[in-house]
């Protein structure tokens, strides 16, 4: 971040610039916008004066609605890059006191979801739900 104060009221005042990642910028020629091309661009908008960014969903996704049908909330779509790509587009914002705001959609996800997995079970490598491990402390015995 700059020395500039910290302004609480920053979405009232600021600007908020919604980026779909699909069509914003594609920093690996293969004509889908990826999260390295948002990284190249923060000094152009930083240079617009923008508050924050709005990042259309990143999540993993079958694609089926164009990425609001989530898999995986704690991933990152492979056409749009890596979980650390994420992180240094969230760093190196902050360092142009850029706020980035991910477009959370808890209730679109997909069939195979963790999300649709009953109480007491977990998405597994497989796809499917399997049983979460029993993760039952022993109390400390006195004496």
């Amino acid at each position: 971040m700059t020395g500039r104060p910290s302004n609480p009221s920053w979405w009232r005042e600021g600007v908020l610039y919604q980026i779909y990642p699909r069509s914003f910028a594609d920093s690996s020629g293969d004509g889908i916008g990826d999260l390295r091309g948002i990284l190249d661009r923060l000094d152009y908008l930083a240079w617009l004066g923008v508050a924050g960014i709005w990042l259309n969903p990143v999540t993993a996704s079958p694609d089926r609605d164009w990425g609001y049908d989530v898999s995986d909330y704690r991933s990152v779509h492979p056409e749009l890059g890596t979980l650390e790509d994420l992180d240094r587009v969230v760093a190196e914002a902050g360092r142009r006191d850029i706020r980035v705001l991910l477009d959370l959609v808890p209730n679109h996800s997909t069939p195979g979801s963790s999300m649709l997995c009953p109480a007491g079970r977990r998405l597994i490598g497989t796809g499917t739900c399997g049983p979460i491990p029993s993760r039952t402390a022993r109390p400390p015995t006195t004496g």
